[in-house]
C-alpha cells in the first residue's frame, strides 16, 4: 500500500496563454457593441421624446421666482393645456374644463394627483375670487408632478359623451362636424 502513495511528482502540461483571437471573441464583440448602440439610441430617443419637459419644468421655475402666485398659478394651468393640445389632441381637450380638466388630468397621469379642490381653485383664478398661497403651492407641486409623470397621448381615448369620436387620419385635415352630425 506505501507503494501506491509514492507514485512520484505529477506532471503539468505546458499552461495555455490567453488570446482574444478565437472567432467567439469577434461575435461576442460585435453582440455588445449592437446592444449598446441599441441602448444609447433608445436613450436618445427618450431624451428627445422628453424635451418638452424639461423645458416645461424650467419655465415653472423661472416664473416661480419672477411671477406673482395668481400669475404663477395661471402660468401653470395654462403650460398644461399647452403640454395637452399638443400631446393629445385639440379635439378631444379642447373644451375641458373645471371638473372635466381634472378629470382628464387624473386620467392621464399614473395617479390621481388632482382633487375638485384644485378644480375649485381654477374656477376661483377665473372669476377672480382670493386664493391662498398654501392652495397655489399646492397646485403648483401637482403641477410639476404631472408634467414628470404623465402619460404620452397614445394611451388616452376620451370618453363618449353622447356622441362618438374617432381622430383623423394621419395626413387627413380635421374639419368640425356640422351641427347636427357626429364624429366620425
Amino acid at each position: 500500500m506505501m507503494s501506491f502513495l509514492q507514485i512520484g511528482s505529477l506532471i503539468e502540461p505546458p499552461s495555455v496563454e490567453f488570446s482574444f483571437d478565437a472567432p467567439a471573441w469577434y461575435v461576442l464583440g460585435v453582440f455588445l457593441l449592437l446592444c449598446c448602440m441599441t441602448a444609447l439610441t433608445f436613450w436618445l430617443r427618450r431624451y428627445k421624446k422628453n424635451e418638452y419637459r424639461r423645458t416645461a419644468l424650467a419655465f415653472l421655475v423661472q416664473q416661480e421666482k419672477e411671477a406673482h402666485p395668481v400669475d404663477l398659478l395661471y402660468a401653470s394651468n395654462v403650460l398644461m393645456k399647452r403640454i395637452v393640445l399638443e400631446r393629445y389632441g385639440r379635439v378631444p381637450v379642447a373644451g375641458l374644463r373645471d371638473k372635466e380638466w381634472i378629470a382628464f388630468l387624473n386620467a392621464t397621469h399614473k395617479c390621481a394627483a388632482f382633487n375638485d379642490v384644485d378644480a375649485q381653485l381654477l374656477h376661483k383664478l377665473y372669476t377672480q375670487q382670493s386664493l391662498s398661497k398654501h392652495e397655489i403651492n399646492d397646485f403648483l407641486n401637482k403641477t410639476k408632478k404631472w408634467i414628470k409623470t404623465h402619460r404620452t397621448g397614445e394611451s388616452y381615448s376620451p370618453p363618449i359623451i353622447g356622441e362618438t369620436y374617432s381622430p383623423p387620419i394621419i395626413g387627413e385635415s380635421y374639419s368640425p362636424p356640422i351641427k347636427g352630425e357626429s364624429y366620425s
